[in-house]
Order: structure tokens, then sequence, then C-alpha cells
């Protein structure tokens, strides 16, 4: 006699999907600790879950895309124009090696502040604070200027200014004299 077959037990666990049935996947991603937060922040006030959150913040960035495109050629049409004109107002172009190209005006910076006379006037002292020291060192440090020279240029450069400050006590007398 046969003895009748045992019924299957059933499996544990997610039922397998048909041949080439679509299957989600996973993507990990870093990110700093406060974006981080701030998808889950987010996610907690739209009352979503943060996968389908940052899904659908991913998604309308994509729909979005050709927006974001036209946008960067007119930022980059407005920068071509504004070149041109400085160009043809008489600005010069010279190389900078980390920027690429920069445009030098063809006016001295003080041209249209101090008059001959207050440029040639007795200047008192300037007092640099530390934010003009770090800046100035910054700008140094970009131009790959060698650490033991950076002092003698920084030097030079506070002295070559305070000959083209203008002296205000100077100033002040002549308007009080006028």
């Amino acid at each position: 006699m046969r003895q009748p077959k045992k019924p299957l037990k059933p499996r544990i666990g997610r039922p397998p999907l048909a041949p080439g049935a679509r299957r989600d996947r996973q993507l990990n991603i870093l990110m700093k600790m406060e974006e981080r937060q701030a998808f889950i922040d987010e996610a907690h006030q739209t009352g979503r879950s943060v996968s389908e959150h940052v899904m659908r913040y991913l998604r309308t960035m994509r729909e979005h895309q050709d927006i974001w495109d036209d946008l960067a050629e007119l930022q980059q049409a407005r920068a071509d124009i504004a070149k041109r004109i400085m160009l043809e107002r008489g600005w010069t172009r010279f190389p900078a090696e980390p920027f690429g190209e920069m445009l030098w005006s063809p006016l001295p910076a003080w041209s249209s502040f101090i008059s001959d006379d207050e440029a040639n006037a007795p200047m008192p002292d300037i007092m640099v604070s530390a934010d003009v020291r770090r800046a100035v060192e910054g700008i140094l440090i970009v131009f790959n200027v060698p650490k033991e020279r950076r002092g003698l240029i920084a030097q030079a450069f506070f002295k070559a200014l305070k000959g083209r400050i203008p002296n205000t006590a100077t100033k002040q007398a002549r308007q009080g004299a006028a």
C-alpha cells in the first residue's frame, strides 16, 4: 500500500518573485550627520519614511534638471556678457593659476578716491587687524609664495598701502579751511 504524500510546509520569509519581476535595489550613500538629520526631520514632518522622502526628493530633482541646466546656461551667459563689456572698456586678461583667468582694471584702484595731493601727503601709521593679516597670508598661500618670503611681501604690501591711503587729518584740515 502506498503512503499518502506529506503536505509541504509553508516556506518562511518573502515568497519568491517570478523571473524578470522588478526588484527594488538598495543604494547606500555617505552624507554628513546634519544632512541626514535634516532628511529624517523632513520625513517625519511629511509623514513619510526616510526612504520615501529621499526618493521623492531625488525624483523631483531629476524632473526639474532641465530647469537647473537652463539656469546654469543663463548664469554663464551673464558672466560672458559682463566679461565682454569689461574687456571692451579696457580691462586686461592675465592668467591666475589656481583660478584660470582674471581681469584687471585699466585704472589704479585708488584713482577715483584719492587726489594727487592726498596721495603725496604724509601718512599716519596703519593699524592692521589680525583678520587683514590672515587674509593677506591666505592670498600669498593661494599664489604659492614660499613661506620664508611671505612676511617680507606682506610688509611691502602694507608699506605700499600706507602710501596710497588718504590722510584723513589732512583731508579734514582742507575741508575746514574751505
